[in-house]
């Protein structure tokens, strides 16, 4: 992941969703935020980020109801014109189920659980209930439709691996005495744990970063005990800089852009299309 650079922190509330572009030699994050397919991003409530233990007894109530899906293949869109998600339940000892579910109370759910946190999917007619995980999920760059969600039904005393975001809270001393930026590095980390000790995030806490060149490393977050962490330790989640070295990065990286450009012109002869990525 490239590291990003910022010269301050914004409130969660006054972030969109997707702000990775450089301006000036900030870069601006949203915490909040849950990247599912490794390009879109599903905004949470902002009111709902920092989870309290009461937030988290609620969450792992989540409940949503499923049913059976006899609509398969391109024919799903028309379940998607009827405000219905085609969804698909697997895990141990289960063989992949195809389920429908109504498209508004999915976003309400996944606004609340992200990837982290159980969901109660409730089979009906029948009634049976499966702890699970919202693991792949599938979202229109467009419309942000939701268009499919894969659930991992889990075995409540089996670890499993999930991507837990970081939240970065407070504003390191160097940077109030514009001594230097913030440098970061990740936006989450892998660990392992029950499904019920996954955390819906990690904090990070900006104000021990008190002097230029300090850093912040995988190992110094606060995991508690019954998270293990899979990330590399010792690679560093955020660190101070001088601005001047944070500019000359910023400036090899618009350098070396422009080059592809150059390059891609180049090579792309006329009346021709460049091939889809």
């Amino acid at each position: 992941m490239k590291a990003t650079v910022r010269e301050g922190l914004l409130p969660s509330a006054c972030v969109p969703p997707k702000t990775k572009t450089v301006q000036s030699v900030a870069t601006l994050y949203h915490a909040t935020a849950r990247t599912f397919n490794g390009n879109d991003v599903w905004p949470l409530s902002s009111s709902r980020t920092n989870f309290t233990r009461s937030d988290r007894t609620i969450m792992s109530e989540l409940q949503l109801e499923a049913s059976k899906r006899t609509v398969l293949g391109k024919k799903v869109r028309q379940l998607r014109r009827q405000g219905i998600t085609p969804v698909v339940l697997y895990g141990p000892a289960i063989d992949p189920r195809p389920l429908q579910v109504d498209e508004r109370a999915l976003e309400r759910t996944l606004a609340l659980s992200g990837r982290t946190q159980l969901i109660d999917l409730k089979l009906m007619p029948e009634g049976l209930s499966y702890a699970s995980l919202a693991r792949e999920i599938q979202v229109d760059t467009l419309t942000q439709q939701l268009l499919h969600v894969d659930f991992q039904a889990v075995v409540m005393d089996q670890e499993i691996s999930a991507s837990i975001p970081l939240v970065f809270d407070g504003e390191p001393r160097p940077m109030m005495q514009n001594l230097g930026v913030l440098v970061q590095n990740l936006d989450k980390v892998e660990v392992s744990a029950l499904p019920m000790n996954l955390p819906a995030e990690i904090r990070v806490d900006l104000t021990s970063l008190a002097e230029v060149g300090q850093k912040i490393s995988v190992a110094d977050l606060p995991l508690g005990p019954t998270v293990r962490l899979l990330s590399d330790p010792e690679e560093w989640v955020a660190q101070i800089v001088h601005a001047r070295v944070a500019e000359t990065t910023e400036v090899v990286d618009e350098e070396a852009l422009e080059s592809v450009e150059a390059e891609t012109e180049e090579t792309t002869q006329p009346g021709e299309e460049e091939p889809a990525s």
